[in-house]
């Protein structure tokens, strides 16, 4: 994993609500109400584009008003300035005492599913956004899972994607509100990882074996798809005592 140096990043933060090391962003006292506070990075124009995965550690300290942990846009602020202004904006963020998904596209608002979490808890995310997965223009999934090592699957958020296909440009953690109230957030998001890989079973066809000898036949298995990570070997195994597959992709013989 290849975290992200958040001391490379930019803060907008008149209110002195972050504070930053090179692996973690927390925030103390984020108010609903609180206007254009964020941390981003610019990436340059339509670097988020086609399916992404990335991996997010969060924990919300106390209180509940509103804090998106994590967020891509194409123009930068805070939560509200988007939804006034019709840009958009994908984000992942606290509500009171819930984790949810949020994308603002043009005019149109689209929330997932929520998760209820506990203050205190900590929270390993991948988000995964998949073109041509649901209807229409994609899904965007949160997994949030319970441990470092993301073997232990505690919910799943989602949601389609609306309008058209976007790209974009910024990252934005610790993004606030900006209007309204509630009871102020500490929390902290970590370790991101915008490099993550998104993880493909392979496909494997099998047909009637032909050509049947004494020592020989053919199999006619097909791999379709490798997958990714890409196998450094992969074939059939053809015979009850054959262990070591032949390094073949078609009719295996």
């Amino acid at each position: 994993m290849a975290t992200e140096d958040l001391t490379t990043y930019t803060e907008s933060d008149a209110l002195n609500r972050l504070t930053e090391t090179a692996s973690r962003v927390t925030w103390a006292g984020l108010d609903r109400v609180d206007a254009d506070i964020y941390l981003y990075k610019d990436y340059g124009l339509d670097y988020f584009d086609g399916d992404f995965a990335h991996y997010l550690t969060v924990r919300q300290d106390a209180g509940g008003a509103f804090c998106a942990a994590w967020g891509l846009t194409n123009a930068l602020g805070g939560v509200v300035p988007h939804e006034w202004n019709d840009l958009d904006m994908l984000m992942v963020y606290f509500t009171g005492a819930k984790l949810k998904m949020w994308e603002i596209s043009g005019t149109v608002n689209n929330f997932s599913n929520d998760y209820d979490i506990t203050n205190g808890i900590t929270y390993y995310l991948t988000i995964v956004r998949d073109e041509a997965g649901g209807v229409g223009y994609g899904t965007l999934k949160t997994f949030i899972y319970s441990d470092s090592g993301r073997t232990t699957l505690l919910a799943t958020l989602s949601l389609n994607l609306q309008q058209s296909k976007k790209d974009f440009r910024y990252v934005q953690l610790a993004t606030s509100y900006g209007i309204g109230g509630g009871t102020p957030v500490d929390g902290y998001a970590e370790d991101l990882d915008l490099s993550a890989v998104i993880a493909v079973t392979p496909t494997v066809t099998t047909q009637a074996v032909t050509n049947i000898g004494e020592t020989t036949a053919t199999a006619n298995g097909n791999i379709t798809d490798l997958g990714s990570p890409n196998p450094t070997a992969h074939g059939f195994a053809y015979s009850p005592t054959d262990t070591t597959p032949d390094i073949e992709t078609d009719s295996v013989t």
